[in-house]
């Protein structure tokens, strides 16, 4: 099952410009029908990433089984809490604010960086700072995650000549008990530079494994200083 969100009642807005308010209109529908295991909410912006509609709008996909990129993190989550005992998000934010080189912006509750492993030059993940699984637990800061969601679209638009990206929530599977799930935001714009697209060419497509020629630490320092 799939379901198309439209950004109104300010359609035509480009999201950097969105009043903060506007994100925490978002509502995110998990469809309560029998055999949905999971469902994905995600954005896709610009037309590097092939979108048909102009205005902004976001996207659910109601799905009767687990992706399998939401399958791997979630083994990893696992393994992480049994090895060591740990969140494993909850321990790389603590690691990531120790250096804060890949950090781009933090709050009171939320916190944006470029993963160490990041697949993409500009992969950037937002991570709420409280253990929660999914964006109905976010409760009062929803605001604050509307604002942090909104300052790295603003960074991507002062970097690049067209904005473009893909931002996907990783919530918890709808069924069973996650404890271990920490949820998140990943966004993936197109991009290798300000210009020129990052293309997922043969090691990529035919393989799954990711190159990436920019160290995160320099991506995050760009964005950083980009407003």
């Amino acid at each position: 099952m799939k379901k198309v969100l439209s950004s109104r009642p300010l359609p035509f807005v480009r999201p950097a410009k969105l009043p903060t308010n506007g994100v925490s209109r978002w509502q995110f529908v998990a469809v309560g029908r029998g055999g949905i295991e999971y469902v994905l909410e995600f954005e896709n912006r610009g037309k590097a990433i092939g979108v048909s509609l102009n205005h902004p709008h976001a996207q659910a996909y109601a799905l009767p089984f687990i992706p399998p990129r939401v399958r791997t993190e979630i083994d990893q989550f696992k393994h992480y809490l049994d090895e060591v005992g740990l969140c494993l998000v909850c321990d790389a934010i603590k690691n990531e604010l120790k250096t804060r080189e890949r950090v781009i912006n933090d709050s009171e509750h939320f916190i944006s960086l470029i993963p160490y492993g990041a697949r993409l030059p500009y992969e950037v993940h937002i991570y709420p700072k409280k253990h929660v699984q999914s964006i109905s637990d976010l409760e009062n800061t929803i605001g604050e995650f509307g604002e942090i969601i909104a300052d790295t679209i603003k960074r991507f638009a002062a970097v690049f000549d067209e904005l473009a990206y893909v931002m996907v929530l990783h919530t918890r599977p709808t069924r069973g008990n996650h404890d271990y799930w920490h949820f998140h935001v990943e966004f993936y714009p197109p991009w290798r530079d300000r210009a020129r697209l990052k293309y997922l060419a043969g090691v990529e497509s035919g393989a799954w494994t990711f190159t990436n020629d920019s160290s995160p630490e320099e991506k995050a320092k760009e964005l950083r200083d980009a407003i």
